[in-house]
């Protein structure tokens, strides 16, 4: 404009910019779809694995909060230390967040009253890739491998607890599409790798069905799997707004671990790879998450020096 103008022989002080207009912001669709964090694991972590948890749950909130397409979100067994650092060191702000429901209870009773939710008048809209219309796989799967074992048998979930999916690596079952109505359950659990297997076996004794991610599925990964408990949520608001697994992957997994798809490079038969296999995720350093920040609503501050640095260290999460 102000080339134009001046070619034109007006004086630059004369020139008026008009203001650039804002680009109108896209309103958030809630589904009705819930991801529930199941952080009934205090007893197995130590206190900066604590840290790091709260770290990954404020994470949690504020990429559903700007996520185009967003879950109800519930943090389980909320109680113990965890609510303490939330009272204290982080000076409450959790108070301030919306669409998310911080409860006492466990996993299972937040799960009953998010069918109550998403059935109600506030359940959210069934937004394309959930619909599953002319989808010729079911929303899980069992896994079967050429040349591999078949993994053990796991006994059909209890009725009324059918719609409940507990997210582990360690499931022979591997989730192809999200459903509506269902809650998926990710563990809570920082604690470098030292008890495999525990949410798997949790949700097994308690009669609910298990998956994992298909990440095995899509992707090669040249060394050990980095996801904490937010990269998980991440991944499935991800494919929420595109219906791509091999997307929603690629936008989250760290570029410094070499993951690319499957048939761009490496192994490009079905079976996963030694790393893909591994039981569950481990975060190995500071690198793949973002420094943290407590968030209030719509406004990020920077957490208390004391958490700075602290990064989610492992996630008992789904693959």
């Amino acid at each position: 404009i102000v080339a134009d103008a001046e070619a034109k022989g007006l004086d630059r002080s004369q020139i008026i910019i008009p203001p650039k207009r804002k680009t109108p912001k896209v309103p958030a669709v809630q589904t009705p779809v819930t991801l529930i964090l199941d952080c009934d694991f205090e007893s197995y972590m130590l206190d900066k694995e604590l840290v790091s948890l709260a770290s990954q749950i404020t994470r949690c909130y504020s990429d559903n909060r700007q996520a185009r397409y967003r879950v109800h979100l519930y943090i389980s067994s909320y109680g113990g230390k965890l609510k303490e650092r939330f009272d204290t060191t982080l000076g409450g702000q959790h108070n301030g967040w919306k669409g998310v429901k911080l409860v006492e209870s466990n996993f299972v009773e937040a799960a009953k009253d998010a069918d109550e939710l998403m059935a109600g008048q506030k359940g959210g809209e069934v937004i394309e890739v959930l619909k599953g219309e002319g989808k010729e796989k079911p929303a899980v799967t069992r896994d079967v491998y050429d040349n591999a074992p078949t993994p053990d048998h796991e006994p059909e979930p209890v009725d009324e607890l059918k719609n409940i999916v507990y997210l582990s690596a360690d499931s022979p079952n591997t989730i192809d599409r999200l459903e509506p109505g269902v809650s998926y359950v990710i563990g809570g659990l920082v604690d470098r790798n030292r008890e495999k297997g525990l949410c798997h076996r949790r949700a097994r004794e308690l009669g609910i069905k298990t998956a994992k991610l298909p990440i095995g599925e899509y992707m090669n990964i040249s060394s050990r799997r980095v996801l904490a408990t937010n990269h998980v949520v991440e991944i499935m608001l991800k494919w929420l707004e595109t219906g791509d697994w091999a997307e929603a992957f690629l936008s989250v997994i760290p570029k410094r671990k070499e993951a690319h798809l499957k048939g761009e490079g490496g192994s490009a038969s079905g079976t996963p790879t030694a790393e893909v296999e591994d039981s569950r995720f481990e975060e190995e350093d500071d690198e793949d998450v973002d420094e943290q920040q407590t968030i209030t609503e719509n406004v990020a501050v920077p957490e208390p020096a004391e958490a700075k640095g602290e990064e989610a260290k492992t996630a008992e999460s789904a693959s």
